[in-house]
């Protein structure tokens, strides 16, 4: 049996594949579909910046005077006292 590298070399290197990406580059010259690429791409790039969030198309350092928007925290950020709460394997289930 031939391995999944050799099938995926074989591949590469058909007939097939060559009209498969012809194809691709055809389909990717045409105005409608470049600009389908091209909202595509903004959507992508401002929920990679936002994390979800919509937020302006600059990106940039918020205006002068004003602060940016605060991190929201999940409850790690706060200072816990060393030995608070934990416990010692005499007081652990199971032992």
């Amino acid at each position: 049996m031939a391995s999944i590298t050799t099938k995926i070399n074989d591949f590469l290197h058909s007939p097939k594949t060559k009209e498969m990406v012809d194809k691709a580059k055809a389909a990717a010259t045409k105005p409608e579909n470049r600009q389908k690429i091209k909202q595509m791409q903004q959507k992508v790039t401002s929920r990679t910046r936002s994390h979800g969030q919509h937020s302006p198309a600059s990106g940039g350092p918020p205006p002068a005077g004003q602060n940016p928007p605060a991190m929201p925290t999940n409850g790690y950020e706060t200072d816990v006292t060393p030995g608070a709460g934990s416990a010692g394997p005499e007081t652990r289930p199971g032992t």
